[in-house]
């Protein structure tokens, strides 16, 4: 995995010196002004694309594909060796296309890290000589490494009806208690403290 560091220059418009954006990325080239000039230095496809820039073929990188190599669920790593930093990664955020495309590489990612520990959980409980392979093998039997799909929105029927019938049997044992305490008798109110 070797990941390319690419100069200041090719992060910021020298021009307005501003950080660069959509000009960044192969399908934004082109959009107006300056950034006509301005080589692209990713893309934001899965794979490395070809481009044809000043009469030249140029091989341009996958974001997404370095990001994945990285790895870094923090994203600082990415930050600092494909942006040049964490202020330049946060002003591309600012945008919803790359908020979206970034969205999808961290689900990405997280899948993969998530696939690269089950697998030595597995090496783990294969392993006859290890001393947590029966809880690596426990582990894998239960199931625990599923990822639950929790979409919770508004209770059910049933679920309000349950709690609420929890709260009216925990109001009355409250009562009963406090009249068996002396604290309370049928006529009176519940003394105040």
């Amino acid at each position: 995995m070797a990941i390319v560091h690419y100069e200041p220059t090719i992060w910021q418009n020298t021009r307005y010196q501003t950080w660069r954006t959509r000009s960044l990325f192969i399908g934004h080239v082109g959009l107006r002004g300056a950034q006509r000039v301005l080589k692209p230095v990713y893309t934001l496809a899965t794979h490395d694309q070809w481009m044809e820039w000043e009469g030249e073929k140029v091989k341009i990188p996958s974001f997404r594909r370095l990001y994945l190599e990285i790895g870094d669920p923090t994203e600082y790593r990415q930050a600092t060796d494909l942006l040049g930093g964490w202020a330049h990664l946060q002003a591309l955020l600012k945008y919803k296309w790359f908020d979206e495309f970034i969205k999808s590489a961290r689900e990405e990612l997280e899948i993969q890290l998530r696939s690269a520990a089950l697998l030595r959980i597995i090496v783990e409980a294969q392993s006859e000589e290890s001393r947590s392979s029966l809880a690596a093998n426990r582990y894998l039997a239960d199931g625990k490494y599923k990822v639950a799909d929790v979409k919770r929105g508004r209770p059910s029927n049933v679920e309000i009806e349950n709690e609420l019938q929890k709260r009216t049997n925990i109001t009355e044992r409250a009562k009963e208690d406090m009249k068996r305490m002396g604290l309370v008798t049928d006529n009176a109110p519940p003394i105040k403290h």
